[in-house]
């Protein structure tokens, strides 16, 4: 029997798996390279394994709400955003976009375009 997914998914945007090479910044300290997992209007799925590895695992949700920027040298654009979860055992990082340097660009390569 199938199971309903009515109202399962939480998210406004639908998701595309896509990797992206990705320029993290977090505040002046925590800076590297990372690829997407999958991104959305309104959020990005980013790995790396090293941005935050110098921090102890029980400071690290003092980061949720950080603002964090994502740069997409490939695509000359930049995202800014918070970030909403961390899983620092994979080096996973979730984000909420807060806004674009070309929101024109950023619904193309999410498959959004008008």
């Amino acid at each position: 029997m199938a199971q309903s997914t009515d109202g399962a998914e939480r998210r406004r945007h639908k998701r595309k798996r896509i990797e992206l090479m990705a320029l993290i910044k977090v505040g002046i300290i925590h800076q590297g390279r990372g690829h997407t997992k999958d991104i959305s209007l309104n959020g990005i799925w980013v790995e790396n394994r090293t941005i935050f590895a110098h921090m102890r695992p029980n400071r690290i949700p003092e980061l949720i709400n950080t603002q964090i920027k994502i740069s997409f040298p490939q695509e000359s654009l930049t995202v800014m955003g918070k970030i909403v979860r961390i899983d620092h055992a994979k080096g996973d990082i979730a984000l909420e976009v807060v806004q674009t340097t070309n929101d024109e660009t950023w619904k193309k390569i999410c498959g959004e375009e008008s």
